[in-house]
C-alpha cells in the first residue's frame, strides 16, 4: 500500500507541479503584459506631461488673445463712435447742403425775375431817353459825362466833340 500510496502522492504532486506550471505561464504572460501597461503608461504620463505644458503654453496665449481682442474691442469701438460723429456730420452738411440749393434756387428765380424787370426797365427808359426832344446827358456827382442823349451828341459833333463820355460837362460845353 505504501507503493500505491506513493504513487498516488507522487500523481498528486505532478499535477500540481504542471498546475504551478501553468500559472507560472500565466502569472509570465500577465507580467509581460504588466511591462507592457507600464511601458505604455509611461508613454501617456509622457503625453500628458507634455499636454499640459501645451495647455499651459496654450493658455498664455490665450490669455495674450484675449488681451489683444479686448484692445481691438475698444479700438473698434472707438472707430464705430467716429463714423457715427462722421456720419452725423454727413448728415448735417447734406441737410445744409439741400438748405443751400433751395435758398440758391430761390436766389437764382430773384435774380432772372430781376434781370427781366431790368431789362423791360432799360428798354422803356431807352426808349424814352431816345424819344426826348431836348439835349440831354446824364452826369455823376462830380459833373463828368455818364451818357449823352442823340439830340445833344449831334449838338456836340457840329462843335466838334465826338466822344464826351467821362470828360467834364461844362468843360464840354463850354467850347
Amino acid at each position: 500500500m505504501r507503493n500505491q500510496d506513493s504513487q498516488q502522492e507522487i500523481n498528486r504532486l505532478t499535477e500540481e507541479l504542471s498546475l504551478l506550471k501553468e500559472r507560472l505561464l500565466i502569472l509570465d504572460k500577465t507580467r509581460a503584459s504588466l511591462s507592457e501597461n507600464a511601458l505604455e503608461l509611461k508613454t501617456a504620463i509622457s503625453n500628458i506631461e507634455i499636454l499640459k505644458k501645451g495647455l499651459v503654453t496654450g493658455k498664455e496665449e490665450l490669455k495674450l488673445a484675449v488681451v489683444q481682442l479686448d484692445e481691438l474691442k475698444i479700438q473698434l469701438s472707438k472707430n464705430k463712435e467716429k463714423l457715427r460723429l462722421s456720419v452725423a456730420e454727413l448728415k448735417l452738411v447734406k441737410q445744409e447742403l439741400a438748405n443751400s440749393e433751395a435758398k440758391l434756387r430761390v436766389e437764382i428765380l430773384n435774380l432772372a425775375r430781376s434781370k427781366t424787370d431790368l431789362a423791360e426797365s432799360d428798354e422803356k427808359l431807352s426808349s424814352l431817353l431816345a424819344n426826348m426832344p431836348d439835349p440831354m446827358d446824364i452826369v455823376d456827382q462830380d459833373l463828368n459825362v455818364l451818357w449823352v442823349g442823340e439830340k445833344l451828341k449831334t449838338v456836340l459833333s457840329k462843335k466838334g466833340i465826338k466822344d464826351p463820355i467821362g470828360k467834364k460837362m461844362l468843360s464840354t460845353l463850354s467850347r
